[in-house]
Order: structure tokens, then sequence, then C-alpha cells
């Protein structure tokens, strides 16, 4: 979301909200949500295509990189 609002294509607004308003409803209605971060996937024993998996547990990198995207902050300029 973050990437595309700064990329600011054509049609790159529109989808960024979109998934920042599909993140937000995973920080409410998403397994294991307290309310107060965003969980790192939708599922637990999620694979990453590697050989190790995510868990639907709150994260403090996948709430970061939605604050930043939200905030519409480049993350690689501060």
């Amino acid at each position: 979301a973050d990437a595309l609002a700064l990329r600011a294509g054509s049609g790159d607004a529109a989808l960024s909200s979109q998934y920042l308003a599909d993140v937000a409803h995973a920080q409410s209605a998403g397994p294991n949500t307290d309310g107060r971060g965003i969980i790192a996937a939708s599922k637990d024993m999620l694979s990453d295509c590697d050989g190790d998996y995510y868990f639907a547990s709150v994260h403090t990198g996948a709430t970061a990189w939605y604050v930043l995207a939200a905030s519409g902050v480049n993350p690689f300029s501060l």
C-alpha cells in the first residue's frame, strides 16, 4: 500500500486505499487480533513458501508497515 501510494501511478491511490481498508478489517476481525495491532497472517501456519510459517498473531513489523502506509511515509527517506 505504501509503495503504491508513493509511486502515484494510474490507479495506485485507489488500490493503496483498498489494501489499507483490507488491513484495517483484519485488525478488527482477524483471528487472534486485539484491535491494537496488525496480525502477520490471515490464519496460523500460513506457508512463506520457503519452509517456514506465518501465524495469525499481532506482529510489530506488520503493524509498523501499516502505520507507515496509512501515514504516507516513505521509510527509505526518513
